[in-house]
C-alpha cells in the first residue's frame, strides 16, 4: 500500500487549498485500499472456488442480480427503454416467408350442412397455416447394373447419380450433420443418437468424418469469402478470442463486417502472425476496427478504437467514496453525450462540426477531478485520441466494435461444449463452417440449403460472389 508523505506539524493549516490538496490524498487512499481489498478478496474467492473444483467440489455459487445487467449493445448510456418497458422489434409478418407444401379444404358435411341455418351463405374460406415437420428416413437401396467382359476379365457398371456419389450417406445426412454440429452445437456422439433414434445407421467414427472431410471446397470457399470481404469496405472489425486444439491453448480470430465474417484459428496472437496472413492472401484494408490489443496495432494504415470497449474501463472503477461516485457519473454522463454527437456526426458529417468535436474531445479529457483513478483512467484514454477519432476523417468506420466481438460468441459456445478442437482438420472445419454459417446470415442465405446444394452439386450464386456485390463505392 502507498505510504503518504504527510507530516501534521509541516502543514500550514491556514492555508485552504493545502488542507484540500491533503484530504484528497487522504481519501484517494482510503479509497484505494477498500477497493484493493474488494479485489484481493475477489481473487481469494476464486482461487478458492478453482482448488475445490480440483478436488471435485463446487465453487460458491453465483446469483444473478433480479435485473438484468446491461449487455454490449446498451454500454451506450443514451439508450433508454420504450415506454412501458416493451421493447419495440419491427418483426416480419409471420406468415411472409412460410413455404406452403400442400392445401387441405376443411367444409361441412352435406349432412352437416342441413343443420345451418336457411339463411347461411357462403363467403369464401378463412385460412390458417399450420407448420409441421416430417423427420423420416429416406433409405434408398440401389441396384447397380454389372456387366463382366470375359475377354477383358473386367466389370463394367454405369456411372452413379450425382445424388450417391458419397456411397452409404446422402447429401442431406452430411449436411444434417453440420447442422447439428455448428447451428445447433451438438456434440458428435448426440448426433448419432438423434440419426439411429430416425433409423439412419451410422457410427461417430462416421460422424467425425463428415465433419472433418471433404473441406477442400469450403476451404475455398472460406478464403474467397474473406477476400471478398475485404474489398467490400474500407475497413475491417477483428477480435479473437482463447481457443484449444488438441489440447494446447490457441487464438480464434474473426475479421468482418455488416457483409460476412470470417475466422481463423492461430497459434498465437502476436501481431507478426495476423501480418503473414493477410500477406499470404493479398488482403488489404485501410483501417481496422478493434480494441486496443497490441497485436492489432501497425497492421493497416489507420487503428479505429472501440468506444464501447474504452467506456467499460471507467465501468470497472470501483469508487468507496460519495464524492468519488459523483465524479464519476457525471464525468460517464460527458463521456456518452460525446459519444452520442460522433453517432449523429456520423450521419451528417461537416467540417465545422468535425473541428468542434475535436476541441470538445481535449475538453473532456482534460479533466482533472482529484479522483486518482479516474483521473488516471482519463490520460489514458486522452492518450488514444489519434485511434478514437478516425471516425471524424472517416464517418462510415462504425463506433463500436460490437459486431466483431458477438460473432466470437459463436466460437466461444462451441468451445464450451466441445472443449475446444481436437485435431487439425477439426480447427480447418471450425473454420470454414463458422465463416460459411455466419456469412449465409448476413447474406440472408439459408445454410442448411446451401450446404445442401454443394453436396448435391447444384450450382447456385457462391457467398463470395454475393458478398463482392455488396461491395460499397
Amino acid at each position: 500500500m502507498e505510504i503518504l508523505d504527510i507530516d501534521p506539524e509541516k502543514i500550514d493549516w491556514s492555508k485552504q487549498e493545502e488542507i484540500k490538496s491533503i484530504v484528497l490524498k487522504v481519501f484517494n487512499a482510503y479509497g484505494s485500499a477498500v477497493s484493493g481489498i474488494a479485489q484481493r478478496d475477489e481473487e481469494i474467492q476464486k482461487l478458492k472456488d478453482e482448488i475445490n473444483r480440483l478436488k471435485g467440489e463446487k465453487g460458491k455459487p453465483k446469483f444473478k442480480p433480479n435485473r438484468k445487467d446491461d449487455d454490449d449493445n446498451k454500454d451506450d448510456q443514451n439508450y433508454q427503454v420504450p415506454e412501458n418497458n416493451k421493447r419495440q422489434r419491427n418483426r416480419p409478418q409471420k406468415k411472409q416467408n412460410i413455404r406452403i407444401d400442400r392445401e387441405e379444404t376443411v367444409d361441412f358435411s352435406e349432412e352437416e350442412k342441413k343443420e345451418l341455418p336457411p339463411d347461411a351463405v357462403f363467403k369464401g374460406y378463412r385460412d390458417i397455416i399450420n407448420q409441421n415437420i416430417k423427420f423420416v428416413t429416406d433409405n434408398v437401396k440401389v441396384n447397380i447394373a454389372r456387366y463382366y467382359s470375359p475377354s477383358e476379365k473386367k466389370v463394367y457398371e454405369p456411372e452413379l447419380p450425382e445424388q450417391y456419389r458419397y456411397g452409404e450417406y446422402g447429401a442431406e445426412v452430411f449436411a444434417f450433420t453440420f447442422m447439428l454440429y455448428f447451428i445447433g452445437r451438438v456434440p458428435e456422439d448426440k448426433i448419432v443418437w438423434i440419426f439411429n433414434e430416425v433409423g439412419v445407421s451410422i457410427s461417430k467414427s462416421k460422424v467425425v468424418n463428415i465433419i472433418t472431410g471433404n473441406e477442400s471446397d469450403f476451404s475455398k470457399e472460406k478464403t474467397d469469402i474473406l477476400k471478398a470481404g475485404f474489398k467490400t469496405t474500407n475497413y475491417q472489425q477483428t477480435d479473437d478470442t482463447g481457443m484449444r486444439v488438441n489440447g494446447i491453448n490457441c487464438y480464434l480470430n474473426v475479421y468482418c463486417n455488416q457483409y460476412y465474417s470470417a475466422f481463423k484459428i492461430n497459434d498465437n496472437k502476436k501481431r507478426e502472425t495476423i501480418k503473414k496472413y493477410f500477406e499470404s492472401l493479398g488482403l488489404e484494408t485501410r483501417i481496422l476496427l478493434a480494441d486496443d490489443a497490441p497485436q492489432f496495432k501497425l497492421l493497416t494504415e489507420f487503428l479505429m478504437l472501440c468506444w464501447v470497449h474504452e467506456g467499460r474501463h471507467y465501468k470497472k472503477l470501483n469508487p468507496v467514496l460519495s464524492f468519488q461516485k459523483r465524479y464519476l457519473e457525471d464525468f460517464l454522463n460527458r463521456f456518452w453525450k460525446y459519444y452520442a454527437r460522433l453517432k449523429e456526426y456520423k450521419k451528417n458529417p461537416a467540417e465545422d462540426i468535425k473541428n468542434e468535436l475535436e476541441k470538445e474531445f481535449e475538453e473532456i479529457f482534460n479533466t482533472v477531478t482529484g479522483f486518482k483513478e479516474l483521473d488516471h483512467r482519463v490520460e489514458l484514454t486522452k492518450a488514444k485520441k489519434e485511434y478514437l477519432l478516425v471516425v471524424l476523417d472517416f464517418p462510415d468506420v462504425p463506433l463500436h466494435n460490437n459486431g466483431s466481438e458477438q460473432e466470437l460468441r459463436e466460437g466461444v459456445i462451441k468451445r464450451r461444449i466441445s472443449y475446444g478442437v481436437k485435431s487439425e482438420k477439426g480447427k480447418l472445419a471450425w473454420e470454414n463452417h463458422l465463416t460459411i454459417s455466419r456469412t449465409c446470415s448476413k447474406q440472408g442465405v439459408s445454410y442448411w440449403e446451401y450446404i445442401k446444394n454443394m453436396f448435391y452439386g447444384i450450382e447456385q450464386t457462391s457467398l463470395a460472389d454475393r458478398v463482392s456485390a455488396c461491395a460499397t463505392t
